[in-house]
């Protein structure tokens, strides 16, 4: 639990301060474009990870005999 607060805090630190960037220097646009972005690698990231989990709990892990 400890640990997503503190990504959660930190995404939010981080979030700020890039809102306060690109509104005050290139527009809103490019914060929601980021946003966007970022969730969607982060969604396809953690699916990664949970295949890659899923695979090591079965006890075959993939590119391996």
């Amino acid at each position: 639990m400890w640990h997503n607060t503190h990504v959660l805090a930190g995404a939010a630190v981080a979030g700020g301060l890039l809102w306060w960037l690109t509104t005050n220097f290139y527009g809103g646009w490019v914060f929601w474009t980021v946003l966007l972005l970022g969730v969607v690698l982060g969604d396809a990231f953690y699916a990664a990870v949970a295949l890659v989990a899923a695979w090591r709990s079965r006890g075959e892990v993939p590119g391996r005999d």
